[in-house]
């Protein structure tokens, strides 16, 4: 069987990418709060999306996230 990468995916790796999250959110939340004092400094300084990644150099998707 010959490999066609123009062909769509036969399986959905939606799952495994949910489980990879998982496994790391709780990481992520932790250092926002006490490494980064993400959550303080955002009561101080709202704004947008684009202002907070411009802030702590982050890019602007995972902010949105």
């Amino acid at each position: 069987m010959t490999d066609d990468l123009t062909r769509p995916p036969m399986t959905d790796p939606s799952a495994l990418y949910r489980s990879r999250d998982e496994l790391y959110a709780t990481d992520m939340l932790i250092a926002a709060v006490t490494g980064v004092d993400f959550f303080s400094w955002l009561d101080r300084h709202p704004g947008t999306v684009g202002d907070i990644a411009a802030h702590f150099g982050f890019q602007p998707r995972p902010v949105d996230a």
